[in-house]
């Protein structure tokens, strides 16, 4: 059965992106047929981290507004095998309709088994679209305390629209000195957003690969073995929570 998996926060800048393709990529390599769709209208990224920017000819926008076919919006990933993507509008004319995305999505689950939804920054569209159409939510929170209260909040509305199919994400996090991060413990984190955790990602392997171009860890790797946990997680296994 396939499952749909919103990957969110309560601000920007906190990694979704890079979240999201990682778990395109874990799940893939766990011979998941998966596609992911980008929403931050005007600031598309998922095709870098991915290495298709040259193949994207037509996005979301072009796909909702009728302007391409489905299969011209899909771009396909050349070093993970059933891995797709249709990347955001670039143009911020292109507004997105909650009504529009659940369509899409529902109709893509007789086709993939994982579908990751890359959320916009903000709450808007994606309280609305989350209850909607998602099985998991994957809140992604840093340990700052603008990204805990933040975070906190969506997990609030989520509830209040009797949602609660979600856990946590904690990103960017100095494991070397766990003074350095502005909440040092990360039992605080857990507890400021009141959510099961999923799994934890140390800074240093947040943009290294990123700001190269292309998330594609190394096989062995440490940001390989962290996202092939959290799939795992995801899927019901037990597996350590690797944060070395």
């Amino acid at each position: 059965m396939s499952k749909i998996i919103a990957v969110t926060s309560g601000k920007g800048g906190v990694g979704k992106s890079t979240v999201c393709v990682g778990l395109g990529q874990a799940f893939s390599k766990r011979n998941k047929r998966v596609i992911m769709i980008e929403l931050d209208i005007g600031l598309r990224g998922m095709d870098i981290m991915l290495g298709v920017e040259n193949e994207v000819v037509y996005d979301l926008g072009d796909l909702l507004n009728r302007n391409c076919d489905i299969n011209d919006a899909i771009v396909s990933s050349e070093n993970y095998p059933g891995l797709d993507m249709i990347a955001s509008p670039s143009s911020v004319a292109d507004l997105l309709h909650v009504n529009d995305i659940a369509v899409l999505c529902n109709g893509l689950r007789q086709y993939y088994d994982v579908i990751l939804i890359d959320t916009p920054a903000g709450i808007h569209l994606s309280i609305d679209l989350i209850p909607r159409i998602a099985d998991l939510a994957v809140i992604v929170a840093t340990p700052d305390f603008v990204s805990v209260r933040d975070s906190n909040r969506v997990v609030s509305l989520l509830t209040e629209r009797h949602f609660d199919r979600y856990q946590l994400v904690i990103n960017k996090v100095n494991i070397k000195n766990r003074r350095m991060n502005m909440i040092s413990d990360l039992d605080d984190v857990m507890d400021g957003v009141g959510i099961p955790l999923l799994g934890v990602i140390p800074e240093d392997l947040q943009m290294r690969a990123a700001l190269n171009g292309n998330l594609n860890p190394e096989v062995g790797s440490a940001p390989e073995v962290i996202f092939n946990n959290i799939a795992a997680r995801i899927e019901g296994e037990y597996t350590p929570l690797y944060i070395e």
